[in-house]
């Protein structure tokens, strides 16, 4: 296999005087050609939505964007903007459910299952292992001036397969356009004991994992966990 040396060293062998045959410059150029071709190249990725989606409410709508490095990281850019002459609600919380169903585009199963990635290890966690990923994101027009962002995938959660979850709170009105980094770690609960406050020094056992929820209804789900108290 060529190597950054073997090239150095054949570049270093051409004869300064131009007495090199064309085999020789041939060889180098080989050489040349081998080393940055055996280089390990990062594949990208693109995931966007082609056309606004609706919020649960039927008030909001969303534009997003995820690019990133497969298996590694990526950067979600979102625009959150109110539906004109949409019937206003009371709530000051929005859900958007994203259903990765497609079968050519950006939305399909494969793009899905690039962003969950192996062993939840991927680009975005799992609703079904109950993780999310939370962010405090600037709102422009909103009396708050800023909601908090929750986002996660259900793979196979109650009813919903395949779908891209995001929950933003204090936001009844005003417009979203912000950019967020993401990617998945997962960490070994079982050196953290309760009782120990995070002491992996003393011996104990596996943490206790959280019970499933039981409701039905993922908005009901995600207003339970995060709602404005």
């Amino acid at each position: 296999m060529a190597t950054r040396n073997s090239v150095e060293t054949k570049i270093a062998a051409i004869n300064d005087r131009g007495n090199n045959t064309a085999a020789e410059v041939r060889d180098v150029l080989t050489e040349l050609l081998n080393y940055t071709e055996n280089q390990a190249s990062l594949e990208t990725f693109q995931v966007v939505s082609a056309s606004p989606i609706a919020s649960t409410t039927n008030d909001k709508k969303l534009f997003f964007s995820i690019k990133g490095i497969k298996g590694e990281t990526a950067n979600m850019t979102l625009v959150v903007k109110p539906i004109p002459n949409a019937t206003p609600t009371d709530t000051n919380q929005v859900l958007f459910m994203v259903p990765f169903n497609q079968t050519s585009g950006s939305l399909t199963v494969e793009n899905f299952n690039l962003l969950a990635g192996n062993d939840t290890e991927g680009i975005l966690p799992l609703i079904d292992n109950r993780n999310f990923l939370m962010y405090t994101i600037p709102i422009n027009g909103n009396e708050t001036g800023q909601g908090n962002l929750v986002i996660a995938l259900a793979r196979n959660f109650n009813d919903f397969q395949n779908m891209l979850l995001l929950s933003i709170s204090n936001f009844s009105t005003g417009v979203i356009s912000t950019s967020i980094s993401m990617h998945v770690q997962k960490f070994e609960e079982s050196l953290i004991d309760n009782v120990t406050n995070g002491n992996i020094n003393v011996a104990a056992g596996p943490r206790a994992r959280a019970t499933a929820p039981t409701e039905k209804d993922i908005v009901a789900f995600f207003n339970r966990l995060f709602s404005k108290k």
